[in-house]
């Protein structure tokens, strides 16, 4: 059953809360850039010599990240990887589906009780927590074990 769209509430930066909250987010992440991300295929990290740069589109000049780069051999291994996986995925209830992404994103390192708190009770709500913590630039080249 789909809800309703609704967009989220502003947030009120006329309160320190938030404020120190958006310093601490901005603070985090910048501390984050540069950083050099892994490629995972089927589980298995793969560090290639040569990387893609990217840059943030608002200042050319700042490195967000660098990637390991995949050769054709490395993204035909990915594509079987993922194709062979979604055989078995495919048959997996959506709902049990939503409750692995779940887990997997309350394992990351972006998730804090009161994002999880938050995105629990809105509508829509595992979706957007998921897409928000599994593309937090902590998370970006991570790999969730999830039991």
């Amino acid at each position: 059953m789909q809800t309703e769209f609704r967009n989220e509430p502003t947030v009120d930066f006329a309160r320190d809360e938030n404020v120190s909250a958006m310093k601490e987010a901005l603070a985090k992440v910048s501390s984050e850039l540069g950083r050099e991300v892994d490629l995972v295929i089927g589980g298995e990290r793969v560090r290639t010599t040569e990387k893609i740069k990217s840059l943030n589109p608002s200042n050319p000049n700042e490195v967000v990240g660098l990637v390991s780069k995949a050769n054709q051999e490395l993204a035909q291994r990915a594509m079987d990887v993922a194709s062979s996986t979604f055989e078995s995925w495919r048959r997996v209830a959506p709902h049990a589906r939503a409750r692995i992404l779940w887990r997997a994103a309350s394992n990351s390192p972006a998730c804090d009780g009161k994002t999880k708190q938050k995105y629990r009770n809105a509508p829509n709500a595992n979706w957007r927590f998921m897409i928000l913590l599994l593309s937090a630039p902590s998370n970006r080249g991570s790999s969730f074990v999830v039991d």
